[in-house]
């Protein structure tokens, strides 16, 4: 939800709100994904202490409460990863540094790893919401939530699945892995 894109306060309300209903309607046809200007509404009421370290840019005062229970009442809607077989969607995905750092000796089953990161937000797990020194965060790997399109290139990537992420904006698909 960013205030560049012009949309007006009742706009927003409307198109989550709408966003919700289509779920509601396709329940299992249709997945809501967390990303990171999600977050800080859900953590308004959840659990004020995170959210002050999870500010991020567009975040709307204005209708914080709205927004606020409007996931929070469907929150069960959402999740933070979705798999088929061996690729996984996420919005900003795991990077190779982020795997090394905080996942390889947490999950060792990544035929289920979806779900264990879904479990980990209902646990309020810190490495979800880790921001890099790349975005003007504290870490040395953004999260599932925050990692930059930057953290992609570095160190290969060797975690056995295939990701598909959308968190920074791209004039094109970009596809990263090694032609072996």
């Amino acid at each position: 939800i960013n205030e560049k894109n012009g949309r007006t306060n009742g706009e927003i309300i409307y198109n989550l709100a709408n966003i919700i209903a289509f779920k509601d309607k396709y329940p299992e046809k249709v997945v809501l994904l967390l990303g990171n200007h999600d977050i800080p509404y859900i953590y308004h009421i959840k659990n004020k202490s995170l959210q002050a370290g999870m500010m991020c840019s567009g975040y709307r005062h204005s209708i914080e409460s709205e927004l606020a229970m409007l996931f929070n009442d469907n929150l069960s809607k959402f999740q933070i990863a979705y798999q088929i077989k061996d690729v996984m969607w996420s919005h900003a995905g795991i990077t190779q540094e982020a795997y090394i750092k905080y996942f390889k000796h947490k999950i060792d089953n990544f035929n289920e790893i979806a779900d264990e990161l879904n479990r980990w937000f209902i646990l309020d797990r810190p490495e979800l919401f880790y921001v890099s020194f790349i975005r003007s965060g504290r870490m040395p790997a953004g999260s599932i939530l925050w990692a930059d399109k930057s953290e992609w290139m570095i160190g290969k990537y060797e975690l056995p699945l295939k990701q598909i992420v959308g968190h920074s904006h791209v004039e094109d698909i970009s596809f990263f892995y090694d032609e072996e």
